[in-house]
């Protein structure tokens, strides 16, 4: 492809090689229970576009909230 790229022609990308059967989607922030104060905390940060720091023990939900962060958020905590 490299010496030759005239000969190369891409495959069109189509919807169901975009989206792969294997992918999931995000996991959704209204299944956080509890922790009301964090959930809060990470609301006004994404609405202000603010940076988030959370500090705690191991176990305690950092990781949870912040992969569940991309999901949407409609139960009003």
């Amino acid at each position: 492809m490299l010496n030759k790229p005239d000969e190369f022609s891409p495959v069109p990308m189509t919807t169901a090689t975009a989206v792969s059967s294997d992918q999931t989607t995000a996991p959704d922030f209204r299944d956080v229970r509890g922790q009301t104060t964090a959930k809060r905390a990470l609301q006004v940060a994404a609405a202000g576009n603010h940076n988030v720091l959370m500090i705690g023990p191991p176990g305690s939900g950092k990781t949870m909230l912040a992969k569940r962060l991309a999901g949407s958020c409609d139960d009003g905590i």
